[in-house]
């Protein structure tokens, strides 16, 4: 069982959770918690793009996702005072200095202890926006074709490190997401191969689906998702580029 492994000290080393999970009521969720602190092993939380503690109001878990974590800490330091409070780590590329920063600290608890602020350099430049042109050709197009246009859009005009084939396509709707896979596994055009089945990424909510594909004799990866942001299309993300 997972306590179990995080009761071993030879077993878990990194736990990946969630907010929702952190606070659950469920016995599973409540024996891995239990187990944590049992374990005295908790060195650190880690919360990774951490503007959501503010900004996810349709997921009321992260806006409480300070006082969770600040429980565990508590519980942590009543049983193994000698090793004090595991610190927390955020980290954000989307919250700029000022008021938007304070109140993320606000809302983490982070300004109960001392908190330090460390800012990085914007540049990226293995990063950029690009803009190209995409002519929608008639109202009623399939999305399909927009798809592989838009992909042939990128492999002629984006820059060297763009023209990789692997693409990722977000759309409003989990179905337009199979759809999508699909068309790009099971269609034969003119240009484009026949490429091996679609398979799903990501969690147990599969809004992502992903295809290897081939057009106009290049191999390529397509990651198809919907916009929601959740731990499926970043493991999706990490699956594409392996």
């Amino acid at each position: 069982s997972l306590a179990g492994r995080i009761l071993d000290p030879a077993g878990v080393r990194l736990l990946v959770t969630t907010p929702e999970h952190l606070e659950s009521k469920s016995v599973a969720a409540q024996r891995t918690w239990l187990a944590v602190e049992l374990s005295g092993r908790l060195r650190r939380f880690v919360v990774d793009e951490a503007h959501c503690a503010t900004q996810m109001t349709y997921r009321p878990s992260y806006l409480r996702l300070g006082r969770s974590i600040r429980a565990v800490q508590e519980r942590h330091v009543a049983r193994w005072p000698s090793l004090g409070a595991p610190p927390v780590s955020a980290f954000t590329a989307t919250i700029p200095p000022g008021e938007a920063e304070a109140d993320l600290i606000a809302s983490l608890q982070l300004s109960i202890e001392p908190t330090d602020v460390l800012r990085l350099p914007i540049d990226r430049p293995n990063i950029s926006y690009v803009t190209l042109p995409l002519d929608v050709r008639a109202a009623d197009e399939p999305l399909l074709d927009i798809a592989l246009r838009a992909v042939r859009t990128v492999r002629d005009n984006a820059p060297d490190y763009a023209r990789q084939g692997k693409e990722m396509m977000y759309v409003s709707q989990a179905k337009q997401a199979l759809s999508l896979a699909r068309g790009f596994c099971n269609t034969i055009r003119s240009g484009a191969s026949a490429p091996s089945a679609s398979h799903r990424l990501g969690g147990p909510r599969r809004r992502t689906r992903g295809t290897s594909y081939g057009v106009d004799g290049r191999a390529a990866k397509l990651a198809a998702c919907t916009r929601a942001l959740s731990l499926g299309a970043r493991r999706a993300m990490r699956q594409l580029t392996q």
